[in-house]
C-alpha cells in the first residue's frame, strides 16, 4: 500500500523519478519501490536498515521486545528501553541527560500506543531474504553507524554486497 501511495504522489507532483531515502522500518519500503517500481527510482539510500545480509531474525526480536515493553509499561519506558540502543555512545555522553529528557518528551508527543503497536507489527511481517535484493537493479546505499545496536559494519558490508550496484559507508561514532 505504502509502495503505491509512494508512486501516487510522485505521480501527483509530477516527478518521473527519485530517489529513495528509507531510515530504520522505512528501508523496507525503499527497498521494495526500487524492486517494484525500478523506472520510478533512480537509487536507494538505506540507513540503518531493518534487515540483514542472512534474514530478519535478530530485528524481529528486537521489536518483540519493544513491543512487550509498550503492551506492558507504556511509551516512556518503550522510549526508556529503546534509547540507549538507538543512541551511540558517544552521543548519549554528548546529550547527557537534557538530550535524553528532550528526546522522551518529543517521543511521546508524537507516538500513540496505537500507532507504535501498528508500526512494530507491521514490520515484523517483512519476508525478507537476501534473493529480493538481487531484484534491486539501481544504486543501493547502506549506511550505518559503527555503534548501530542491529547490525555491526561487516553485515553492512554483506548486506551491500547482496544488490547488484551497492556500496556502504559506515559512519564512525553514530548509531
Amino acid at each position: 500500500e505504502h509502495a503505491a501511495d509512494v508512486v501516487g504522489l510522485l505521480d501527483a507532483l509530477g516527478v518521473e523519478s527519485a530517489y529513495m531515502i528509507g531510515a530504520s522500518t522505512s528501508t523496507v519500503l525503499a527497498r521494495d519501490l526500487a524492486r517494484w517500481y525500478p523506472d520510478r527510482v533512480r537509487g536507494v539510500v538505506l540507513a540503518g536498515p531493518v534487515f540483514g545480509p542472512h534474514g530478519m531474525r535478530r530485528q524481529r526480536q528486537v521489536q518483540k521486545a519493544w513491543l512487550r515493553t509498550l503492551e506492558n509499561h507504556g511509551i516512556t519506558a518503550l522510549y526508556e528501553h529503546m534509547y540507549p540502543e538507538v543512541f551511540s555512545s558517544a552521543m548519549n555522553e554528548a546529550l547527557g541527560a537534557p538530550g535524553f529528557l528532550g528526546f522522551r518528551e518529543a517521543f511521546s508527543a508524537l507516538s500513540t500506543v496505537e500507532d507504535l503497536k501498528n508500526g512494530m507489527k507491521r514490520a515484523m511481517q517483512d519476508d525478507h531474504s537476501p534473493e529480493l535484493l538481487a531484484q534491486v537493479a539501481v544504486p543501493a546505499l547502506v549506511v550505518i553507524g559503527d555503534d548501530d545496536f542491529l547490525m555491526g559494519p561487516t553485515e553492512a558490508r554483506e548486506l551491500a554486497e547482496q544488490f547488484p550496484n551497492g556500496r556502504c559507508e559506515v559512519m564512525p561514532k553514530a548509531g
